[in-house]
């Protein structure tokens, strides 16, 4: 999670301090789920995120919950655990993923089903109607994130997660390893070669074989 984190300056830009990611990471498990605590212990450990921003809740071991449930176990036990200095939260393998909609057949563009790790972005935000989408404040800015001023409150949320906790473990790991000695490998792009919406994927993956 931290690679994109990472900030140089270059060209005529001021030289400015990198930012400290270690120091402004939370890192969420599920208390109910003794892999999940494990793997988070296991990830700040890693990464040097310090004991104290490890935040334990107890919530559901299923992957979709509801609305509510969600503000029961995960908003407001999470909102009053969070470091004022908090920008970064790290969902550990175990935290549900899904919250399920209220209303079986919405009108389209007003859905309020939604991921949990999209609401947490915004749980310090302003409230928002939970009907229809949100934007993003800070998608396709070209400063790092230690520099974005113009969403108080809006936290990065990465999450760490798999079939197993092997898995996962193993993702720590590669991270790391891939970050000191580089990435060799092969990747294989699944184009749909369908009209429509369809198009518009493909010509992204496309351009990622190119770069």
């Amino acid at each position: 999670i931290f690679m994109f984190l990472a900030v140089a300056s270059f060209g005529q830009e001021p030289s400015r301090i990198e930012w400290n990611a270690a120091g402004v990471t939370a890192v969420v498990y599920n208390a109910d789920f003794p892999e999940s605590e494990a793997l988070a212990k296991y990830y700040a450990g890693k990464r040097l995120i310090p004991a104290t921003e490890l935040i334990p809740l107890r919530c559901s071991k299923e992957e979709a919950i509801s609305r509510e449930s969600f503000d029961e176990t995960i908003r407001r036990p999470l909102l009053a655990r969070l470091s004022p200095h908090t920008k970064v939260v790290v969902l550990m393998h175990g935290v549900p993923i899904k919250i399920t909609r209220r209303n079986d057949k919405p009108k389209p563009s007003q859905e309020d089903d939604a991921s949990v790790d999209s609401e947490i972005v915004s749980v310090r935000m302003k409230e928002a109607p939970l009907a229809g989408s949100r934007q993003n404040p800070y998608f396709d800015k070209k400063i790092p994130f230690d520099q974005f001023q113009e969403a108080d409150g809006m936290i990065l949320v990465g999450r760490l997660d798999a079939a197993s906790p092997q898995t996962v473990r193993r993702m720590i790991d590669d991270a790391i390893t891939v970050e000191h000695n580089g990435l060799r490998g092969r990747a294989v792009l699944d184009l749909a070669l369908k009209p429509g919406a369809y198009q518009e994927g493909d010509d992204w993956l496309r351009q990622t074989a190119l770069i």
